[in-house]
């Protein structure tokens, strides 16, 4: 599965995945592009509670070129809880790995990862 893979390539910042220091090896036909991360404060009642940080991801393979933005949502020190794609697939990162909570709109996936309850307001950029 796609997503999975992009999950973790996301999270890691990852620009491609060919790592060998050979340079007479060849080329992976594999290789992926992430764009710099945009920010959204989240806010309740003036405070902020979180952050969710957009990156684009463009993969290839076999030929195949796949473009998806994956959302990642932060705690107020900026540590990473989850995440959530374009289809609203949300996941909690745990010890144990990436756990899928089900499929979400942007405030209920932010809600569902953060147990986070009532009025929240969204900011675009950082201050």
């Amino acid at each position: 599965m796609v997503v999975p893979f992009i999950l973790l390539l996301l999270m890691t910042g990852c620009g491609t995945t060919n790592s060998t220091t050979d340079s007479s090896a060849p080329l992976s036909t594999s290789e992926n592009e992430v764009s710099r991360e945009s920010y959204t404060r989240i806010l309740q009642q003036g405070q902020i509670v979180g952050y969710i940080g957009m990156k684009s991801a463009t993969v290839i393979r076999g030929g195949s070129e796949i473009t998806i933005n994956l959302y990642n949502i932060y705690d107020q020190g900026f540590e990473i809880l989850g995440s959530y794609n374009e289809m609203g697939s949300t996941y909690r990162f745990t010890d144990s790995g990436p756990e899928k909570l089900g499929n979400f709109s942007t405030e209920q996936s932010f809600r569902q990862v953060t147990g986070i309850d009532g009025i929240l307001e969204y900011k675009e950029g950082l201050q």
